[in-house]
């Protein structure tokens, strides 16, 4: 186990171009996922979890994780320092992704007006494992084909996802 502070320093923080409104039912959504990722992670055993809104108006879809070397106190503070970096540089967006030296924070809306296959790609990029899943059951709610399904899978692959 780590001893010392963890390393917050940022690598990276990418935003998702679209965005929601101060009053949209996503931002409930959002607040709860971030909570659950700063304070469950920390408590799982590799320190990564994966999260969603029990809110079904505005899905929230998040992950985070922690380097294995760090305490549990350590992970909740570089979470949170994540968090902070998330927020600061993509409030109002829909997907965000905050990289530091020691941990990652990833937030993703379900509730996108477009579920292209290409769109949906773009937009999971920030949670892509899980989002691959909850991209293709998305489709299928909203009427899309088996063929909408494995363009999405193809596009993925191609992706490097």
């Amino acid at each position: 186990m780590a001893s010392s502070a963890p390393n917050t320093g940022v690598k990276s923080v990418l935003c998702n171009s679209n965005s929601y409104s101060k009053g949209d039912p996503f931002a409930i959504s959002l607040a709860y996922v971030l909570a659950e990722l700063e304070t469950t992670t920390p408590a799982r055993k590799g320190y990564d979890f994966y999260n969603i809104s029990p809110y079904p108006n505005a899905f929230a879809f998040g992950h985070a994780n922690c380097s294995s070397s760090l305490t549990r106190p350590d992970c909740k503070t570089c979470l949170g320092a994540a968090k902070t970096a998330m927020l600061g540089s993509c409030d109002g967006r829909i997907g965000a992704r905050a990289v530091l030296n020691d941990c990652s924070v990833s937030t993703i809306s379900s509730s996108s007006s477009d579920c292209s296959p290409v769109n949906t790609i773009k937009m999971m990029s920030v949670v892509p494992k899980f989002s691959l899943i909850v991209s293709a059951l998305l489709i299928t709610v909203k009427g899309g084909s088996d063929t909408s399904i494995n363009v999405l899978v193809e596009t993925a692959k191609n992706e490097g996802i």
